[in-house]
């Protein structure tokens, strides 16, 4: 059909600028679960427990490497229609031509300073447990829309686009070996789980969380290499691999003393 299209998918979620429906988000998050359980072996190593592991080794391709999203849908959608100097095509159709890769250094969710006083509102909606959440809808459906156009271009072209784990990806808002519950502005780590539950149910969350947890964690290039944070301390090759199980190692590629503050 028309729309079955990842182009069309997208252009979409772009457009609608509205709280996805369930079975959209649950269909995104299939897809995307299918490809990341699912990788290249020679882009992402398996781990020691035969799933794709936490490192992945980019291609000899032009590399657009993007920074932390934050709902920032409107990125998204200004970088898939660039068209890189020199080149006759947008990133967009690179992707489905193989002609360059993108790599995302994570942290989808949680507008910041632009945000600020919509989260003050929605601060106010969670305090009196949603019964209003106009703020906090607008904020999700950015934030959905962001990670929904992530799902569909890593379904679409799993060896030229890979998204990392930052510290943002989060959803349960744990304090957990790989980690830590998040507060900025007001309570926006709980604020965001609690919502979660609330409007889009039980089922989506715990798919939306095993999504998190399939998220790679470093990327290595020619000549550089990409992680959200500075890493904590140095691993090898072989450890980054096994990053998928274990978690500490996550933890230390998206959370340092800076992040912490």
């Amino acid at each position: 059909m028309f729309v079955s299209s990842p182009f069309y998918r997208i252009k979409d979620i772009m457009e609608r600028r509205k709280i996805p429906v369930t079975r959209d988000l649950m269909e995104s998050l299939e897809r995307v679960l299918h490809a990341l359980k699912n990788e290249d072996t020679e882009i992402r190593p398996s781990g020691s427990n035969g799933d794709p592991g936490g490192l992945i080794l980019l291609r000899s391709l032009p590399t657009i490497i993007v920074p932390d999203l934050h709902a920032r849908i409107g990125y998204l959608k200004v970088l898939l229609s660039w068209i890189p100097p020199g080149e006759n095509y947008t990133v967009y159709q690179g992707l489905s031509l193989g002609k360059l890769q993108v790599v995302c250094v994570g942290d989808g969710f949680h507008s910041e300073a632009r945000g600020i006083q919509r989260w003050k509102a929605a601060f106010k909606e969670f305090s009196a447990d949603f019964r209003k959440h106009k703020a906090m809808d607008e904020e999700m459906s950015e934030g959905l829309g962001v990670m929904m156009i992530v799902m569909e271009l890593k379904s679409a072209f799993p060896g030229y686009f890979h998204f990392l784990k930052g510290n943002h990806e989060n959803i349960a808002n744990e304090n957990s070996l790989d980690n830590r519950s998040f507060m900025k502005f007001v309570y926006e780590g709980a604020m965001v789980t609690s919502w979660f539950h609330k409007f889009m149910g039980e089922e989506i969350f715990l798919k939306y969380y095993e999504f998190e947890k399939k998220l790679p964690v470093f990327a290595v290039g020619n000549r550089f290499c990409v992680t959200h944070s500075e890493p904590r301390k140095h691993y090898w090759k072989h450890e980054l691999i096994e990053a998928m199980i274990k978690r500490k190692i996550v933890f230390d590629l998206t959370w340092t003393a800076r992040s912490e503050e």
